[in-house]
């Protein structure tokens, strides 16, 4: 039996939390990350006792922000975990927020079932209680999914009901622009670059609206790739620059990766090589190596892979694809699985072994050939079928 002492002691605790102004001041976001193991142990203390509960998880919400924008995802999701646990029956409102953030958490983690299932229940409860905006809430976060998944039919029919679910209860400027945000990525992923520029310019002056200058920089950056991707590098190196800015201001060390990888890529695209390896390294700082989530990893070191392999480093770059292809097998992203395994072939027909190009050609192949909406997968198929068609086809001494 808890004393009544201690439930004291964790209920004082949790006030002394809950009225902590660092948690919605994402300057004071740096300090308190020094500090957050007392804040994660003092929810966590609330949860497991009833009469802590209700408190525990006000501020396990309440400072989920913060927990989002400094990545720590994994730390985190058990907590909500064992608040969804601990819920009693007549909180079906807490209950379908929790349910929501979760599946964010699992979205992040890239545990796609988990957060596709953790959105399906929120969006039902939220239909079972007539609450507008969490039924709103749950579709954006459905066709964020979608989206990860590569289905971007679904993923713009969720995002598309969640603006509509937006507009009909008059919601805020930032929520609107978080689902032009989405609808612009899909439309990237489609390879539909004119669009997505349209949708992720809207969402920008949305966000400024709203003055949310993190997510305003989040969608610069992903302006930077779509016109990138338009031949349109001068406006995307201006808005990059913006958003180094902010990301500096909010000493974002995630984000900051994020941007010297875009930057890479604009040089990369431009033939920049030397410029490019040096964005890439920079993204790959010794914070990112020692605990930067394990797609963003993998991330650099594909690119980093890449522009070495074009400027003729073999070694290296291979060594850079192998820890790749390890990392993306593990959360299962499949193009940029296949992008790498293209990589570690280049390097296999360089040096040589034809018959292990040809098999990791094969392995690339049968992964893009099951991501049939993504247009980045559809340019690979294509020149893997080609690739493989030249590799198998036998040489005149073999006639």
């Amino acid at each position: 039996m808890t004393s009544s002492r201690f439930v004291q002691s964790v209920a004082a605790n949790l006030a002394f939390w809950s009225e902590h102004a660092a948690l919605t001041d994402p300057h004071a976001w740096p300090a308190l990350d020094r500090e957050r193991e007392n804040l994660f142990r003092a929810v966590e203390f609330g949860l497991r006792q009833d009469e802590t509960w209700s408190v525990a998880t006000d501020l396990a919400l309440n400072c989920f922000t913060y927990v989002f924008e400094r990545g720590y995802w994994s730390e985190w999701t058990p907590v909500l975990e064992l608040a969804l646990y601990k819920c009693p029956d007549d909180c079906s409102v807490v209950k379908g927020y929790l349910l929501h953030k979760l599946g964010s958490l699992c979205r992040k983690l890239r545990r796609l079932d988990d957060a596709q299932a953790a959105h399906s229940q929120a969006e039902a409860l939220g239909r079972a209680l007539n609450d507008p905006i969490l039924i709103a809430e749950s579709k954006l976060g459905l066709g964020r999914v979608y989206r990860r998944r590569h289905q971007y039919d679904l993923a713009e029919r969720y995002a598309r009901q969640a603006l509509l679910e937006f507009e009909a209860w008059g919601a805020p400027p930032d929520k609107l622009a978080h689902t032009q945000n989405l609808l612009g990525i899909i439309a990237l992923g489609r390879g539909d670059y004119e669009n997505s520029a349209k949708a992720l310019y809207q969402a920008s002056d949305l966000f400024r609206q709203a003055h949310e200058p993190i997510e305003l920089a989040r969608t610069m950056l992903n302006l930077c790739l779509t016109l990138g991707r338009l031949g349109r590098a001068a406006e995307a190196l201006e808005l990059a620059g913006e958003a180094a800015t902010i990301f500096t201001d909010y000493d974002l060390h995630l984000e900051r990766s994020r941007l010297n990888v875009q930057l890479g890529l604009l040089h990369y695209n431009e033939g920049d090589l030397a410029l490019a390896e040096a964005a890439f390294r920079q993204a790959y700082s010794p914070a990112m190596r020692r605990a930067g989530p394990l797609y963003e990893r993998s991330m650099i070191e594909m690119n980093l892979g890449n522009a070495l392999l074009q400027q003729g480093h073999t070694d290296e770059s291979q060594d850079y694809f192998l820890s790749a292809v390890a990392g993306f097998r593990v959360v299962n992203a499949r193009t940029m699985l296949a992008n790498s395994l293209d990589g570690l072939a280049e390097i296999s027909l360089a040096t040589g072994h034809h018959r292990e190009a040809v098999a990791l050609y094969e392995e690339a192949l049968a992964i893009v050939s099951a991501i049939p909406e993504d247009a980045f997968a559809n340019r690979m198929e294509q020149r893997f079928v080609g690739l493989l068609e030249q590799l198998n086809s036998p040489t005149e001494e073999e006639e």
